[in-house]
């Protein structure tokens, strides 16, 4: 459901498909790196901050980050 909703937004924004997979495993493993860091924190933020950072990296990537 996620990967064909990511589609969607990849093909209204005209990108070209051919590097999509590529795009969404990096995506993926990303994310599935930011929960493996946090889960392994001695203080770790809060679950609504964590969904604030992944959603702003899928986003913005690092220009602006939230902490």
């Amino acid at each position: 459901m996620v990967k064909q909703r990511i589609l969607q937004i990849w093909r209204a924004n005209q990108q070209p498909s051919e590097a999509f997979d590529y795009y969404y495993s990096f995506l993926v493993s990303g994310c599935i790196g930011l929960v493996e860091a946090w889960l392994n924190k001695e203080t770790p933020e809060t679950p609504k901050q964590i969904a604030i950072l992944a959603g702003d990296l899928i986003k913005q990537g690092f220009i602006n980050p939230v902490f």
